[in-house]
């Protein structure tokens, strides 16, 4: 069993929109689809990502008989956010910031195995959600390899855009044995790695 993402593998990438209900009714389409599915890209939308961690933590409760907190395997959550795109967004302007997702979208996409889950989280970040983790100096190894990424900066018209991102983490069965625990508790911890000048 591979613990951790290799390079050059697919990965799931969802992103979570606020559906245009109407539109969508007058366009005449399915709108459990619409709800479920991004409407401009066809990709999984939030609920699936939520969906996918909570049969992943069914499976990880089964193997334990039903005790999760007894659980050998982890699952992590990371909630990934950019540091200073506000201050690119109002020295570049929106499409900058714009560019900047869809970039790291698919530099994270490219860096992580097939199933693996990737979503846009609130704001100027992403969900991350990795399963079969044997330990927590993986999930560390992980979170640096993201602040790697990230590090390498984006070329943008004809300018070198220096990033970095301040990671929250939530691991299951250490203290998150929900879904909603583990995106609460990872975006909490960056909240408080925010409030510590973030790039951590």
């Amino acid at each position: 069993v591979r613990a951790l993402p290799k390079f050059g593998e697919k990965a799931f990438v969802l992103e979570a929109r606020v559906p245009d209900i109407e539109a969508q009714k007058k366009a005449g389409g399915n709108l459990e689809a619409f709800v479920l599915h991004d409407a401009l890209a066809g990709l999984p939308a939030l609920p699936l990502f939520e969906d996918r961690l909570e049969m992943a933590i069914a499976r990880a409760t089964r193997a334990a008989h039903g005790k999760p907190e007894n659980a050998v395997q982890l699952l992590v959550t990371f909630f990934v956010d950019m540091d200073r795109i506000k201050d690119i967004n109002a020295s570049y302007g929106e499409d900058a910031k714009a560019y900047i997702l869809s970039t790291m979208s698919s530099r994270l996409v490219s860096s992580f195995r097939r199933v693996d889950t990737i979503a846009r989280g609130n704001h100027d970040g992403f969900l991350i959600f990795l399963e079969n983790i044997n330990s927590l100096d993986d999930v560390e190894m992980i979170a640096r390899r993201i602040m790697g990424l990230v590090k390498e900066g984006i070329n943008y018209k004809d300018q070198n855009l220096a990033l970095g991102c301040s990671i929250g983490i939530s691991v299951f069965p250490h203290g998150a044995l929900t879904v909603d625990e583990m995106i609460k508790q990872a975006n909490a911890a960056l909240d408080q790695v925010k409030k510590n000048s973030g790039d951590g």
